[in-house]
């Protein structure tokens, strides 16, 4: 797997040379995956920082 900036190099790459729409469709899921990955971490961590504080 590459990493995003990678990805996102490739991608500008792409476009700026006009390559193969299926190149650049496959290149943005990626970057779609990732960013839905990290949001989904980053909303996790918060809820087991909150559960966390609640006294049982």
């Amino acid at each position: 797997m590459q990493y995003p900036k990678a990805v996102v190099k490739s991608t500008l790459e792409a476009l700026d040379k006009n390559e193969d729409e299926g190149l650049i469709k496959k290149s943005l899921k990626i970057l779609k995956d990732l960013a839905i990955g990290a949001g989904g971490s980053l909303i996790g961590s918060g809820i087991l920082a909150l559960l966390g504080t609640i006294p049982f």
